[in-house]
């Protein structure tokens, strides 16, 4: 288990409870199981990876790392940032847009993935987590402006609706993509299904609405993946991203994203925050009674604290002090956190994931 800089792909910190990846071209994707038992997001180290609510195989939220494409690590939660000045582009996340940053790094903590990089001397840190008692993920962006000059940044995130079965939206995507409604309104983009393959519910509308909305407010949206992309092209190379505006479609009966734009003016060495809420309720008034409080910074502050204090608690009960620093840094806190107290259905299969490509890194030297 590194310790130090020297390893190939990244080191513990110092008090070994975030394991620091210095690049993100990784052997395999490195996953982090974010939940609170009954909203999950497996959450890559360059943000790839889905989100389900209880039950992976017929709540499936959002499209992540199928079986067939794992060594790619797509799709996943992004964020695209653009220059609207020059017109360049990349990806804080390092996936999907791949472009060789300045910077990079990505902090596998208890409970939270937090992603820096640094490119054309802009700076973004993204930190995903999960609160412990809500229906949803959060996305904490911040963006600083290393340069001697004034910017103008497009924000821009994504995501793929998946809105029910998995398995149906693996093996015939383009009929189940018939019952998607996917819309946005107020700020917040709304996505259900009107049909669901679950046996004892087939043939009725999917009984959830997901949603995805932020703290500022957003100058467009994107709810088609085809009108994002555009044709013949890729999630390295959307054209809405290129362009710099987007087609504020609805993704009525279309596979469907969630993109959200947002343009920030920041001068010399400024820096702004806002963050993403992606989530999902039983109903639609559910969702609104709740944007309010969910958009707010202090929310965010709070559930992260928290998050940070449930985790030390937990590993903190008991400790195990022997000559071995690697065996103390396993038995203490990573044998605790893949053993986690919340019993998700499915997790077992989730945490052998986990397990593989987080918890036990191998020195690939």
């Amino acid at each position: 288990m590194p310790t130090d800089k020297s390893s190939k792909y990244g080191y513990f910190s110092p008090d070994g409870r975030e394991y620091i990846i210095t690049r993100p071209d990784t052997p395999r994707p490195w996953i982090n199981y974010l939940t609170n038992g009954k909203f999950t997001s497996l959450t890559s180290a360059t943000g790839g990876g889905f989100s389900f609510y209880i039950d992976p195989g017929f709540n499936r939220i959002t499209r992540g790392i199928p079986g067939d494409t794992t060594l790619s690590d797509r799709p996943g939660r992004y964020i695209y940032l653009r220059d609207n000045d020059t017109g360049e582009y990349w990806s804080a996340n390092w996936q999907p847009v791949m472009k060789t940053a300045e910077f990079w790094e990505a902090r596998i903590g208890l409970g939270y993935n937090k992603i820096s990089s640094i490119n054309s001397k802009i700076q973004c840190d993204i930190t995903y987590f999960v609160p412990l008692d809500e229906n949803l993920e959060i996305w904490d962006i911040k963006i600083r402006n290393l340069s001697d000059r004034k910017r103008n940044i497009s924000v821009t995130s994504y995501v793929e609706w998946v809105l029910g079965s998995f398995s149906k939206d693996l093996a015939d995507r383009n009929f189940d993509s018939l019952f998607n409604d996917v819309y946005y309104k107020d700020n917040t983009i709304y996505a259900t299904k009107r049909s669901w393959d679950r046996p004892d519910k087939r043939g009725q509308p999917w009984g959830y609405w997901a949603y995805m909305t932020g703290s500022e407010k957003f100058e467009c949206f994107d709810c088609v993946k085809e009108d994002f992309l555009g044709q013949y092209r890729f999630l390295s190379n959307p054209i809405a991203i290129e362009k710099g505006f987007c087609q504020t479609a609805y993704g009525d009966s279309e596979d469907a994203i969630g993109s959200l734009m947002k343009v920030l003016e920041l001068e010399s060495g400024e820096e702004k925050s806002f963050h993403i809420v992606l989530g999902l309720e039983e109903t639609r008034e559910e969702i609104n009674e709740k944007i309010k409080e969910f958009t707010k910074r202090s929310f965010v502050e709070e559930k992260f604290k928290k998050l940070n204090s449930f985790w030390d608690n937990y590993v903190d009960q008991l400790i195990v002090k022997t000559p071995d620093k690697e065996f103390n840094l396993s038995v203490n806190i990573w044998n605790k956190y893949k053993d986690n107290p919340f019993d998700t259905y499915g997790g077992i299969e989730v945490q052998i994931m986990a397990y593989r490509v987080k918890l036990i890194p191998v020195n690939h030297e």
